[in-house]
């Protein structure tokens, strides 16, 4: 007859040892961004085109809102932007 299994310290060292660096790798540096767009009324602006404009480096990304007026910035990296809004008219 087979005995139940039975506590083994120096195989809990070592899984303590070696499982931790492994959930770290389940961390990232990247961010997603979803917003809105909507006129006074409330009505949503389907296809405007939305800016988020970097303080720091200068640059910018664009981003298209759907027809829901929905926009989404994805793959974002850490850093200080501002809200911003400008009205184009064709």
């Amino acid at each position: 007859m087979k005995k139940p299994f039975q506590f083994n310290p120096w195989i809990a060292l070592l899984l303590s040892m070696f499982l931790p660096p492994l959930c770290g790798f389940a961390q990232t540096n990247s961010a997603v961004l979803r917003g809105t767009i909507s006129d006074p009324t409330g009505a949503r602006v389907p296809a405007a085109t939305v800016v988020l404009e970097e303080i720091n480096q200068g640059g910018g990304r664009e981003a298209t809102a759907d027809s829901e007026g929905t926009s989404v910035f994805t793959n974002l990296n850490p850093m200080e932007a501002r809200p911003g809004w400008f009205q184009k008219r064709n």
